[in-house]
């Protein structure tokens, strides 16, 4: 429950994802996760791994400038869902908690 807090201090956009198994796919892990952090210059690669998936023949690493442009289209995702979804909350103006309002007045 930090993390978005923390983001928001230092204006790192995130997105929430619907549950845990679903982040552990989207991240390749067979395991549920809890965060997952994207940097744009992406991962920097290990000695050795380069060569082990070449010679499997099973190298699905996408470029660089491919990455970078996924990146910038989560963040374009995360900005948009944290203008229609958190910053309504935030300013006190959602349709929710205007509805409350109207009914405890």
């Amino acid at each position: 429950m930090h993390f978005p807090i923390l983001c928001e201090e230092h204006g790192i956009p995130y997105l929430f994802i619907r549950s845990r198994a679903d982040l552990g796919v989207a991240a390749c892990t067979k395991r549920a996760t809890s965060v997952v952090m994207l940097k744009p210059e992406g991962k920097k690669p290990v000695e050795g791994e380069k060569k082990e998936k070449e010679k499997d023949g099973d190298d699905k690493k996408v470029s660089a400038e491919e990455y970078l442009e996924a990146w910038k289209e989560m963040v374009k995702t995360a900005q948009k869902q944290w203008v229609t979804q958190v910053e309504p909350w935030v300013k006190g103006i959602h349709p929710l908690q205007l509805a409350a309002q109207s009914r405890s007045s």
